[in-house]
């Protein structure tokens, strides 16, 4: 919000109307002025009848200009500036102003495509576990944690073995393969949420699948899974 004009750039702030940059609602008198990137206090001058504009052009304007010109001179003398306010902040998702973190995400919610919106968020944030899980589960979802594939996209480098990454692919099938076993039971028979089967679940199908594709891995179930 303008107060003194002294910290919003005049052009390509957005400071007006709905929030707007001036340059992105008449990017052809954008073209032309000469006063590009200075801030509202530099595009005019206090007078003993308060805030008076002084633009100015590269050019003189061309006749097919003037009309544009006029709409964009009525737009800006009904703004009115004030040397005694500093310029602020206005979140404008709040009604008073003031930003929430509650508002900015519904912000982005509504501004994602509808197959987005329906991958589960809403009801993740209503989950009561500890933030750091929250912020493992956002990332996740997200695509954004670590993984081979993203690190190499940022040029990094990994020296893991094929065989560390097989098992760790090895880990991540049968963790969700028993996850979407246990979830079909509680939906279709009625079965209990049991964290304990859901581990041994896991466990067995990652040590039958060694068992099955690396030749040296001999080690019985019972000791590997109690490691």
């Amino acid at each position: 919000k303008v107060g003194r004009g002294d910290q919003i750039l005049f052009w390509e702030d957005s400071w007006v109307d709905d929030g707007t940059p001036l340059k992105d609602q008449f990017p052809e008198l954008y073209r032309i002025s000469s006063q590009r990137n200075l801030i509202v206090a530099d595009t005019g001058s206090f007078s003993e009848n308060g805030w008076e504009w002084n633009l100015s052009w590269r050019r003189n304007l061309f006749d097919n200009e003037m009309g544009i010109a006029s709409k964009f001179i009525e737009h800006i003398t009904t703004i009115r500036l004030n040397s005694n306010l500093m310029d602020t902040w206005v979140w404008r998702a709040e009604t008073n102003g003031i930003f929430s973190t509650k508002s900015a995400y519904q912000v982005i919610k509504a501004e994602q495509p509808y197959e987005v919106q329906h991958l589960g968020f809403h009801q993740l944030w209503d989950i009561k576990i500890p933030p750091r899980a929250l912020s493992f589960a956002w990332r996740l979802l997200w695509d954004r944690l670590p993984t081979k594939d993203n690190l190499s996209r940022r040029q990094i480098q990994t020296n893991r073995s094929m065989a560390t990454n097989r098992r760790w692919k090895f880990w991540w099938l049968a963790a969700t393969n028993s996850i979407w076993k246990l979830k079909n039971d509680m939906i279709f028979h009625n079965q209990s949420f049991d964290i304990s089967k859901l581990a041994d679940s896991t466990l067995f199908l990652m040590w039958t699948w060694l068992k099955g594709w690396e030749r040296d891995f001999n080690v019985p179930f019972h000791h590997w899974s109690s490691t």
